[in-house]
């Protein structure tokens, strides 16, 4: 399952940056922030339990350049339940160019994956910062856990619909779906240049992208379509 999602993701990541398998080490080379430092102090198995959230479901690590930046994943909890979690590095928002596309790409086509028809994250109440990330990942604030460990923690979850499981299925047969972004292309290009029209979708993604366009035009065809708008008109014209 981690392959699966490893090789999805990484078409949208910029350049150095790379995804693999979450490993303990990783986490011992993070500069940890104050929150996580928190969650570690309270937690002295800390590490333990995010070995026992990697067995439960999917468990990724974020490189740049080699350097460590984010360990994160989805434990399932419950059936069609998972649980988000992330320990990051204290520089997170230096590497936003890698990180933001990563996660939006992640809570889109893992949780289908998992088949999971929710998915939650528990967010320290004074982390301004990670709740508004999490609603920008279209997460939505159900309630406040009060007292919750050692202080009030936010809970944030986001439901899946059956369709987009549905749209994921499509994907891996080979048919066109949501799942995956209009600009990405066979050849593990990031696409920059996002495709405006058909003919640009058949130049850079191929078969994939003709399907949805829903148009198979050949370059002969263009050719001729091409030549005669461009054939005289009147007497001297040729039959």
């Amino acid at each position: 399952m981690n392959k699966e999602i490893i090789a999805d993701v990484q078409h949208v990541l910029p350049r150095n940056f790379v995804v693999v398998e979450y490993a303990r080490a990783h986490t011992l080379l993070l500069n940890h922030d104050y929150f996580q430092q928190r969650i570690m102090r309270h937690i002295p198995d800390y590490l333990d339990r995010l070995d026992m959230q990697k067995k439960m479901g999917v468990a990724l690590t974020l490189l740049y350049e080699g350097r460590v930046v984010a360990c994160f994943g989805i434990a399932q909890i419950l059936g069609g339940v998972g649980e988000a979690w992330m320990t990051r590095d204290v520089d997170f928002r230096n590497y936003i160019r890698g990180v933001v596309p990563l996660a939006k790409r992640f809570f889109v086509i893992a949780p289908p994956v998992m088949q999971l028809k929710r998915v939650q994250m528990i967010i320290d109440s004074r982390n301004f910062k990670g709740i508004r990330f999490a609603e920008w990942l279209q997460f939505e604030h159900e309630g406040t856990l009060r007292c919750f460990g050692f202080g009030d923690h936010e809970m944030m979850a986001r439901i899946y619909e059956r369709s987009s499981i549905e749209h994921y299925k499509h994907f891996q047969r080979g048919k066109a779906s949501e799942a995956r972004p209009l600009h990405w292309n066979s050849t593990g290009g990031s696409g920059e240049a996002a495709c405006k029209t058909g003919e640009a979708a058949e130049r850079t993604s191929g078969r994939r992208i003709q399907a949805y366009w829903g148009v198979k035009k050949s370059t002969a065809n263009r050719r001729l379509a091409d030549a005669s708008l461009q054939r005289p008109r009147g007497r001297n014209a040729r039959p």
